[in-house]
């Protein structure tokens, strides 16, 4: 189907909002619309003049915020004896996370803000 007939028989006969454009027929869960591209981007579904967001898929500015570099984790090749990895597994956190705590416990040491 084509933009045009798309908008033509799921929008109307109204206009698009400034700076829209039709690009076809949208399908999804036995819902149906015209698949409209706004003027900043965004991709929306129109039906009789009504307009609502398309689930799934990257949209941009989505997720959890970048952590800065100095929160950011790298990992690191690290020779442990035995018994410690088995303590390690025993508590309830991820082995990096249970070290990270104790060496802050140790040392005072306070992550920088």
């Amino acid at each position: 189907m084509t933009p045009e007939k798309a908008k033509n028989i799921y929008w109307g006969a109204m206009p698009l909002p400034k700076g829209a454009k039709s690009l076809g027929e949208y399908t999804s869960l036995g819902k149906r619309g015209c698949l409209i591209e706004l003027a900043n981007g965004k991709r929306v579904v129109g039906n009789a003049g009504v307009i609502r967001s398309v689930r799934g898929g990257a949209m941009p500015g989505a997720g959890a915020p970048k952590k800065p570099d100095w929160l950011k984790k790298r990992q690191i090749g690290l020779q442990l004896p035995n018994w410690i990895i088995d303590k390690l597994d025993n508590l309830p956190g991820s082995r990096s996370t249970e070290i990270e705590d104790a060496l802050i416990d140790k040392y005072g040491w306070k992550p920088p803000r």
